[in-house]
């Protein structure tokens, strides 16, 4: 046990007002530990001044102290410590601070209550010391439900509030998780259940009926059966109306060929053998009609692209 390595050199710190009680606390701990009480108090206090740092040190040689055998003590020295790191105390901040001390986000219901409770220190509440941490701890919490469980009873104690704190995080990490597996399970399901089968495709592409599907069926530009993307036609012009990537068998531009006319001398008969319309530049043939009094735009369709009429 005496073999115990001591706390550190302590070192100025303006930033942190808290360093000096951390390391009296770590101190105390360590007389306890090495049972430095054992000793003469020159050798107590020899051994504080030696791991305490250069630069308390400094600061020790301005306390004045009158060394002897019986004095300064190690609770001397230390409280003479406590004066120069803490020459003002304010109270009524130190309380401000500590009724203002709200859960964090991400922050874990133990490390809040870690924090009420070190905030509690410097306010000097004396009895009622942990009623007021359960009440910040009840104010201050981020989960609404669980504040309104604290509230409905109305012989919670601290003991209490931190117990129902802890199982009620606990149980909500629990329920992510179980919800989290079950998602994952759904997904898992959902893409084993639409992922083809090896033997699916086996037995897909080994089916010469459905191998050759897409063959059967008449391509629209060469009116003939072909894989996909080999269309004889692609990059072709049609001699009917010189537009590419089509035979004139699948022609739909339609142009005026020919007319044949045959006169008989008795009928004088016109026979017209084929029309085809290279385009057609129509506007819509509407008329306006009344229906129970009220003009209606109509459009009139023949269901024919082109309507010959004779002239008589």
């Amino acid at each position: 046990m005496n073999n115990l390595p001591p706390p550190s050199a302590f070192t100025i710190d303006q930033n942190d007002p808290n360093k000096w009680p951390k390391w009296r606390k770590k101190f105390e701990n360590y007389i306890i530990a090495s049972d430095l009480n054992s000793k003469t108090i020159q050798q107590q206090r020899a051994i504080l001044l030696h791991i305490i740092g250069d630069s308390a040190l400094e600061i020790y040689n301005t306390f004045g102290f009158e060394e002897n055998a019986q004095s300064p003590t190690i609770k001397d020295i230390l409280d003479k410590y406590d004066q120069y790191f803490r020459p003002f105390k304010n109270t009524i901040y130190k309380r401000y601070i500590f009724f203002t001390c709200e859960q964090k986000l991400n922050q874990t219901f133990d490390d809040f209550v870690t924090e009420i409770k070190s905030k509690a220190e410097d306010c000097e509440f004396e009895n009622i010391k942990d009623s007021l941490i359960r009440d910040r701890i009840v104010l201050g919490c981020r989960d609404t439900t669980l504040r309104e469980k604290y509230l409905q009873n109305p012989d919670l104690t601290l003991s209490l509030a931190i117990n129902q704190g802890q199982a009620a995080e606990a149980s909500q990490k629990q329920l992510r998780n179980i919800e989290k597996d079950s998602i994952d399970a759904i997904r898992k399901n959902s893409n084993e259940r639409y992922k083809p089968t090896t033997s699916l495709k086996n037995s897909y592409t080994s089916n010469p009926v459905r191998a050759n599907f897409n063959k059967s069926i008449r391509c629209s530009k060469c009116n003939m059966a072909h894989d996909f993307g080999k269309c004889p036609a692609y990059g072709k012009e049609c001699y009917k109306c010189r537009q590419p990537n089509h035979f004139a068998n699948c022609c739909k531009n339609r142009a005026i060929r020919c007319i044949q006319e045959i006169e008989e001398e008795k009928d004088n008969l016109l026979i017209i053998d084929s029309i085809m319309v290279g385009q057609v530049l129509r506007k819509p043939w509407k008329e306006l009609i009344y229906i129970q009094g009220h003009p209606v735009d109509i459009k009139l369709d023949t269901g024919a692209d082109v309507n010959i009429l004779p002239e008589i």
